[in-house]
C-alpha cells in the first residue's frame, strides 16, 4: 500500500449539537446534526476554500430539509398510533411505518429520483421512487425483508446490502437491485454477513463486503455483472467518489485515529492519504454521509472537527 503526502486543515465546529454530515449547498457545504436539547437540529454553512464558519442555525429538522434545496421526506409521528407517516414537502403521504430501531424508512438519491425504503410498512417491506422534479410518486416495489439497508442508486436504480447492523442471518447476504421501472427486487450477489459501504455512479457500483469477524473484500458491478477487486488492507465506514477516485475513510479498531484512503476504481489499489487522530468511533456513513468531495478536496467530520484533505 502506498502513502501520499496531503495537505489537512480542520475546523472546530460549533458547539450545541453533535454533527456527523456535510453535504454542497451552492458555494458553501452544509455541515449538519442533531442539537443537544429538544428533538431539532443543528447545521452550519462553511466556506470549503477559506474553511470559514460561516452562520450556524437551531431549529426543527424539517427546516434543514428546506435549506438543503433537496426534495426531503419528513416523518409525522402520531402518538396515539404505533403507525407513523412518511410525507412528501407537497403533503402526499409515501407509506404508514411502524416504528423501532430497526424498522425506520432509511433514502437515498440516483438521477432525478429520491428513493425511500421502509422493512415494515402496512404493505410489508417496501421500496418507493419518487421524481425529484415533479414530487411525484412514479414507482412502488414489494420487496423482501431487509434490515437497516445500506442504499445507493445510479442511472441503473436502487441498490440495497445489508449493513453489519443490520440483516443477522446464518447464509450469505443479498445484494438487491431495483431498476426503474420493475415490479420486483433482483438478487445481484450473494456473500459474506455485511457491506460497510456501497457507493453507485453512473452504470457501475462498489461495495466492501465482510465475511465472519474481519475478511474484507472490495467489489465492482458494471449494470448487473460484478467482479472482486484487489482489497485495499483496510476497513471503511464510508466512501464517496471525487476526481476519478474512491475516497474513503474509517477509524482503526481503537478509534485513536481516522484512515482516509484513495482506492482505485477499475483495479482497488490503495494509496493512503491521511491519518488523522480521532476521539471517537462515530460511523461516517448515515445519509447523507459525513464524508463528502467538493472543491478539488475530501472534507470529512469527525465531531467536533470538520476536516479537509486536498490530495
Amino acid at each position: 500500500m502506498r502513502a501520499l503526502a496531503a495537505v489537512i486543515a480542520s475546523l472546530w465546529l460549533p458547539a450545541g449539537g453533535t454533527f456527523s454530515s456535510v453535504r454542497p449547498a451552492g458555494n458553501a457545504l452544509l455541515v449538519s446534526g442533531s442539537a443537544e436539547t429538544g428533538t431539532g437540529c443543528i447545521w452550519a454553512t462553511v466556506d470549503p476554500r477559506r474553511l470559514k464558519l460561516q452562520r450556524t442555525h437551531r431549529g426543527s429538522c424539517d427546516e434543514l430539509a428546506k435549506a438543503t434545496g433537496r426534495l426531503t421526506p419528513s416523518i409525522v409521528f402520531d402518538p396515539k398510533s404505533p403507525w407513523q407517516e412518511v410525507v412528501l414537502p407537497n403533503g402526499r403521504v409515501v407509506f404508514q411505518y411502524e416504528d423501532a430501531s430497526n424498522t425506520r424508512p432509511e433514502w437515498t438519491y440516483g438521477p432525478g429520483a429520491l428513493w425511500i425504503y421502509d422493512v415494515w410498512t402496512k404493505a410489508g417491506a417496501e421500496v418507493v421512487r419518487v421524481s425529484t422534479p415533479t414530487g411525484r410518486i412514479v414507482q412502488r416495489v414489494r420487496m423482501p425483508k431487509m434490515f437497516r439497508p445500506l442504499l445507493a442508486a445510479d442511472a441503473d436504480g436502487l441498490w440495497l446490502v445489508p449493513a453489519t447492523n443490520g440483516n443477522l442471518g446464518n447464509g450469505p447476504q443479498q445484494l438487491l437491485h431495483v431498476a426503474p421501472g420493475s415490479m420486483s427486487a433482483t438478487v445481484v450477489h450473494r456473500g459474506g454477513r455485511a457491506a460497510l459501504w456501497i457507493l453507485a455512479r453512473g452504470h457501475t457500483v462498489w461495495m466492501e463486503q465482510i465475511a465472519g469477524s474481519s475478511t474484507v473484500s472490495l467489489w465492482r458491478f458494471d449494470g448487473t455483472r460484478g467482479r472482486r477487486l484487489r482489497t485495499p488492507g483496510f476497513t471503511a465506514a464510508a466512501a464517496v467518489w471525487g476526481g476519478g477516485s474512491i475516497w474513503a475513510a474509517g477509524a482503526n479498531l481503537k478509534c485513536t485515529h481516522e484512515h482516509v484512503m484513495r482506492i482505485d476504481p477499475a483495479t482497488g489499489n490503495a494509496t493512503r492519504v491521511a491519518n488523522i487522530a480521532t476521539g471517537s468511533c462515530e460511523p461516517l456513513g448515515y445519509d447523507p454521509q459525513g464524508l463528502l468531495w467538493a472543491d478539488g478536496a475530501l472534507f470529512f467530520v469527525d465531531q467536533p472537527w470538520l476536516h479537509r484533505i486536498r490530495p
